[in-house]
């Protein structure tokens, strides 16, 4: 069954639709959600479906996109704290270490006998 569309204006208490002397008649150019190649003039308000679709879609390319830079750099973030971790185990193993609460007690007492 073929369904055949009336060209009546909503905005114009559905009158026939007035297409190059009005506002909303508009060119649509680029790719419709099947893939089609579209270029071609209508409503604008027919044309809010179609476009509701393609954000729709943007968006969720959008939050994928995100959702994997995300997962890289919690890697990287995992990454660089082991590489912390295994600097810290090396220094902490010479024998000349201090911890950062030696350095600042050491400082505090250097501190206190100046005074």
């Amino acid at each position: 069954m073929q369904i055949e569309i009336e060209s009546n204006c909503p905005l114009d208490s559905f009158n026939p639709c007035r297409m190059t002397r009005c506002a909303w008649f508009t060119k649509i150019k680029g790719r419709s959600p099947q893939g089609d190649d579209l270029d071609e003039y209508g409503c604008a308000v027919a044309w809010l479906p179609l476009l509701n679709i393609n954000t729709a879609q943007q968006s969720a390319h959008t939050g994928a996109a995100v959702e994997s830079f995300r997962n890289e750099m919690v890697k990287g973030q995992k990454e660089g704290i082991e590489a912390l971790a295994i600097h810290f185990d090396r220094v902490s193993r010479e024998p000349n270490y201090r911890t950062l609460q030696q350095v600042v007690t050491q400082e505090a007492e250097v501190t206190t006998e100046d005074d």
